[in-house]
């Protein structure tokens, strides 16, 4: 186009994704045209505009899976997961175990719970009232029992020197090789319950101390707080008086619902000829646990004044620390995840002939208030734990869809009207 001198002036179109330099190359005269470099434009930048990259047109891998591809990857998988099933399943089906013995309907075992002093201090009905202690705030006590005591002697560990024992048989119909598990029953207990696995001081339970009091009592009433727990009320009565002879206060250790509702039955188990069953259970609870979860600490005398002293506010008595370290305590402590659970109690390293066999139950944790039952039994385990049927069935089910899915795209790859691939 011809400007008003008559010469010949360059016009150029901006585009809208045109940068700012460019326009300003194109609002410039044919006279006063500059050059790329001048303007912060360099040879390698046009290059890059101008590149597979910038255009979004790059070489790419764009598969084209075609149904039988798709068929071979289902079925391999399928095949593989059919096979680790089969394994599961066989392992499981290895695993010898009698039927859980259920003992708490027993009317020895029940007239012993009543003896109990877990079931006299707790459970039982107060004065004229006709709800169980239990149920109107009256806390929980993990040490109601003396758990010091050897199984000659429960028949003398009730209220009074009563009989708290029972007696329930387990018939072993083939030999057992160790190691051999005695394992408990509980059904309608819900440790997954989210106020009830949430209530529990693991700080507490580390033996690891606090700044202060105050944020000592802080982190009791935020983590321990709960119908059955001695700490709802805040500090209670020590057992043993302060080192001045007068009553000293504290707060319980363990705190929370977990710790509190710790199962209190024990047992003892019978050879067919009447002598006892050596079992142990230190290798019941995990290392980890044992060494860094629940470690000791104590001062019998909760003297919180004395500087220098280990642990100022989280103290125990010596028959809490003892429980805190328990094993029995640990493994109860790892809570189940479905309302009917088994938990270890005891190792058995020696092997058992097939016969019967005689559990003495010291019978001190009451069931009845929230309908719950109570049972034993004998068991051994496989390579990978405890047996499990379900999972190796789940395998086997997942195992044969993938099959049947790649059977069915094989034959739609072969019989189809049209290529599936499309």
């Amino acid at each position: 186009m011809s400007g008003a001198g008559g010469g010949n002036q360059e016009m150029s179109t901006v585009h809208p994704a045109t940068g700012p330099n460019e326009t300003t190359l194109g609002s410039l005269a044919k006279g006063q045209k500059v050059e790329m470099g001048e303007m912060g434009l360099s040879a390698e930048f046009k290059k890059y505009k101008k590149s597979n990259y910038k255009q979004q047109a790059m070489k790419a891998f764009r598969p084209r899976a075609r149904a039988s591809c798709i068929a071979c990857c289902f079925g391999t998988v399928g095949t593989a997961f059919i096979a680790v099933g089969a394994v599961l399943l066989s392992m499981s089906a290895g695993v010898t175990e009698t039927e859980p013995v259920r003992y708490d309907n027993v009317a020895s075992c029940s007239a012993g719970l009543k003896r109990s002093p877990c079931y006299t201090e707790q459970f039982d009905v107060d004065g004229a009232q006709t709800q169980a202690k239990a149920l109107k705030g009256v806390p929980l006590d993990p040490l109601c029992a003396d758990r010091t005591l050897e199984a000659d002697d429960w028949d003398t560990a009730g209220v009074g020197g009563g009989d708290v024992t029972c007696e329930v048989k387990l018939t072993v119909k083939e030999a057992l090789e160790p190691p051999v598990f005695l394992q408990y029953q509980l059904t309608g207990f819900l440790q997954n319950h989210r106020r009830y696995y949430g209530s529990r001081l693991d700080q507490q339970l580390r033996g690891e101390d606090y700044e202060s009091e105050a944020a000592y009592q802080t982190a009791v009433q935020d983590k321990c707080a709960g119908a059955a727990d001695t700490c709802l009320k805040g500090a209670v009565e020590s057992k043993l008086g302060g080192p001045d002879g007068t009553t000293q206060l504290y707060w319980c250790n363990p705190c929370g619902l977990v710790a509190r509702s710790f199962f209190t039955d024990q047992f003892a188990l019978k050879n067919p000829d009447g002598t006892y069953v050596d079992m142990t259970n230190s290798s019941i609870a995990w290392d980890s646990d044992v060494e860094k979860k629940f470690i000791s600490t104590t001062d019998p005398d909760r003297n919180k004044a004395t500087a220098g002293e280990p642990n100022l506010y989280n103290v125990r008595l010596p028959e809490e620390n003892a429980l805190v370290t328990d094993p029995e305590f640990i493994v109860w402590m790892r809570t189940a995840a479905l309302p009917e659970f088994r938990k270890l109690y005891r190792v058995i390293d020696t092997k058992l002939e097939p016969g019967e066999y005689t559990v003495v139950v010291r019978n001190n944790f009451n069931v009845e208030y929230f309908e719950g039952e109570k049972a034993i039994m004998l068991a051994t385990t496989t390579s990978l734990g405890a047996p499990n049927s379900k999972l190796g069935v789940s395998y086997v089910i997942v195992g044969v869809l993938c099959v049947v899915s790649a059977v069915a795209l094989a034959l739609l790859e072969k019989f189809g009207a049209r290529s599936h691939s499309d």
